[in-house]
């Protein structure tokens, strides 16, 4: 296994979910500015009334690198099962397993557990779908 491609793969996936996730934070900021749901969030993320502070957006990238490289070695694992050498198919059907695998789940695991509006938990389902689309796309590239 090429541990350099895995670990860019894995940032390659921080960065994708960084910027999919702060352009959706802009379209549903009025979850994040609604003072129900202040409570929400936490201490690192919303600190007092201001954008999130710098060290929230080093956390969650911290973060993110360690979701990519389990992502990224999970392709590794499964690669050959979707259509290898087929870039597009198999991208988007690994950005699709990793929907199913994890975005389904969280989606209800949260929807049971916290008092979430509705439109914020979708939001979310459509920006966990398209940073797994992307990096999907972006791993078989990455991992030839």
């Amino acid at each position: 296994m090429d541990w350099k491609k895995l670990l860019f793969a894995a940032f390659v996936y921080a960065v994708l979910s960084l910027i999919i996730h702060t352009f959706g934070a802009f379209l549903s900021m009025q979850y994040y500015l609604d003072p129900q749901l202040a409570p929400l969030w936490s201490n690192l993320m919303m600190p007092s009334d201001a954008a999130p502070p710098l060290k929230f957006y080093a956390a969650s990238f911290a973060a993110s690198i360690i979701v990519g490289i389990i992502f990224s070695y999970t392709y590794v694992l499964i690669k050959n099962a979707i259509k290898p050498g087929k870039s597009v198919e198999s991208g988007i059907l690994f950005g699709l397993f990793l929907f199913l695998i994890n975005g389904i789940p969280a989606l209800l695991s949260m929807s049971l557990l916290f008092s979430l509006p509705l439109g914020l938990l979708l939001a979310w389902q459509v920006e966990g779908l398209a940073i797994y689309l992307c990096f999907g796309l972006a791993i078989v590239r990455i991992m030839k």
